[in-house]
């Protein structure tokens, strides 16, 4: 670089290199000339003729032709090769200048960087190198400058990467590369600088991006170790409750057992009463027949009476054995369902006959069937008898000061309604929702005898032939149960 630019722009005495190249030829010349005439002299001394004095003429304008041919070829070339290399300089697609190292002052600059600074080349002579370098960059700038005075030696130096200003206040970021020389007899650099403003933007973007990136791994690691920590606990937690869970199983398993065999004592406690208990009642009420066929005289009359009592007794245990048999065989055991196509109005006219057979006539029971209800449904008969039964003995039972009940039969969607309707003692709204619990009874009706069994055993046979029941009540004004039942039991 340092010979290419001495070559290039160097100067001496404010005088160019072609100047040079002149003064040496016209030296060579007079030299050349020198020696004819001397050799002329010498000759004409020892053997003076003139055809030696013609020849010495012509041989010294042969040389003098021969010179000036030389110079002028020499010079174009020189010429020619002086500018190319200018043209190097100037057309460089890449920022070139050459500052002053005492005064720091732009002694020439190429076209890239005028494009490239947004100077003029005459601005850019009035400025030095401190001028495109941003304030803080300056003393470090001084700094290498002094150093490198000191060093000076016609070297080549690589500065690295800088950061300058552009004059509409832009900052860029170029690759300095610079080289000891001397311009107009100063010691100068020439120096060529490399854009890399988007090389180094892109590096920093990058480095933000590995930055971010790192703080992300960092915080997705210490999440995860957080998260270790956490399923660390939950195993610990889940191992303990498996250990609880199999604890709790093996007791379930042992009060599974234990309920098993009270559901068989149970059983067979249900089947025992059944047998134990409807023989006596069968034996009672077989003698109390015996005495009403063989009673005669005055008497006759009174004790007629008395075997009646004791039947209508007789049947009242029966119906509370029947009861209680009936919740405890469906608690023991699961009960199951004996689905049979059932005509309704013949139904409804047994177990009507059978309710006012048990009430005699203190009640009138009115029966209202639609006409579009079904004449037939398949489902389960001793359960709805238990149903029905229990309904229209509790419409009669809690309607003391009313002598009428009311069953109506009518189609539903896909199912038939019985409603039961009394104009009772009623229900109070809190205890609706406790009707059908065993043993629970209103507290409107704690005056009326009863077990509270009756629509426990409703609702479970409703359960079982997968009826809807809806209640009704108002104190005072009875209650209307209505049982939805589906026309195909399966």
């Amino acid at each position: 670089m340092r010979a290419f630019f001495n070559m290039l722009m160097a100067k001496s005495e404010n005088r160019p290199i072609s100047a040079f190249i002149s003064t040496a030829v016209v030296r060579i010349i007079g030299v050349i000339w020198l020696g004819v005439l001397i050799s002329t002299c010498l000759l004409a001394l020892y053997s003076f003729s003139w055809a030696t004095l013609v020849w010495d003429v012509l041989f010294a304008a042969l040389i003098t032709v021969l010179c000036v041919l030389f110079y002028r070829e020499f010079t174009q070339r020189v010429a020619g090769r002086v500018k190319y290399h200018i043209q190097l300089f100037k057309k460089n697609p890449n920022p070139m200048w050459v500052y002053d190292m005492a005064t720091m002052r732009f002694l020439s600059v190429n076209e890239a960087a005028t494009a490239l600074y947004g100077y003029t080349e005459a601005e850019f002579l009035a400025l030095t190198i401190k001028d495109i370098r941003p304030a803080e960059d300056v003393p470090l700038l001084i700094t290498a400058a002094e150093k490198r005075k000191l060093e000076f030696n016609h070297q080549y130096h690589w500065s690295g990467t800088w950061r300058h200003k552009t004059k509409d206040g832009r900052t860029i970021y170029v690759e300095i590369s610079s080289h000891d020389i001397i311009f107009e007899n100063k010691k100068a650099q020439l120096v060529l600088a490399y854009n890399v403003t988007d090389k180094v933007l892109q590096q920093r973007d990058l480095q933000l991006l590995n930055q971010e990136l790192e703080w992300k791994v960092m915080e997705r690691t210490n999440d995860l170790l957080l998260l270790n920590k956490r399923l660390i606990n939950h195993n610990r937690i889940i191992k303990s409750a498996n250990l609880e869970l199999f604890t709790i199983t093996n007791d379930l398993r042992v009060a599974n057992e234990k309920i098993k065999e009270h559901a068989d004592l149970k059983s067979r406690f249900v089947s025992m009463a059944s047998h134990e208990f409807r023989i006596p009642l069968a034996n009672i009420s077989g003698a109390a027949a015996d005495i009403r066929d063989h009673a005669t005289g005055s008497e006759a009359s009174e004790v007629i009476a008395k075997v009646k009592t004791i039947e209508k007794q007789v049947a009242h245990m029966v119906s509370l054995l029947d009861d209680v048999l009936t919740i405890g065989k469906d608690e023991a055991v699961k009960l199951k369902v004996n689905a049979q196509s059932i005509d309704v109005e013949s139904f409804v006219t047994g177990v009507v006959e059978d309710v006012r057979n048990a009430h005699g006539s203190s009640h009138c029971i009115n029966v209202t069937m639609h006409e579009t209800t079904p004449r037939c449904i398949l489902s389960d008969e001793k359960f709805l008898r238990n149903i029905f039964i229990n309904l229209l003995n509790n419409a009669i039972k809690y309607s003391p000061l009313s002598n009428e009940v009311y069953l109506s039969i009518y189609p539903s969607a896909n199912a038939i309604c019985f409603e039961v309707r009394d104009q009772g003692l009623g229900i109070e709204s809190h205890d609706i929702e406790k009707i059908f619990e065993p043993f629970f009874r209103s507290s409107s009706i704690q005056n009326i005898g009863g077990t509270g069994l009756g629509l426990s055993i409703v609702k479970r046979a409703a359960d079982l032939l997968h009826a809807r029941i809806d209640v009704k009540s108002e104190i005072g004004k009875g209650s209307v149960f209505t049982v939805s039942l589906p026309i195909d039991q399966k």
